[in-house]
């Protein structure tokens, strides 16, 4: 049994978590570890750039507008995938 003592859970992993069952395997590993389409998979890597990109929105529109962490964040996804778009 897993008891979180102190901090938030990312809420990806904890969805992932209330879902498991018995016979299920939770599997946590590096870039490098093979995985199949089928797999759920989470990108802990790529939610760390979306947080430092949306406090740095944060930080860079003080004074201009203002927004809270949440829809910086929205906002740098947005972005994101206007600029995949092109």
């Amino acid at each position: 049994m897993v008891v979180l003592k102190t901090g938030i859970l990312n809420p990806a992993i904890n969805s992932l978590i209330s879902r498991i069952r018995h016979t299920n395997t939770l599997v946590i590993a590096d870039r490098g570890f093979p995985f199949w389409p089928q797999i759920e998979t989470i990108d802990m890597a790529r939610r760390g750039v979306h947080n430092q990109a949306a406090e740095l929105l944060v930080e860079r529109l003080d004074g201009k507008i203002e927004v809270d962490f949440d829809t910086a964040r929205r906002l740098f996804t947005l972005i994101c995938v206007l600029q995949l778009k092109g």
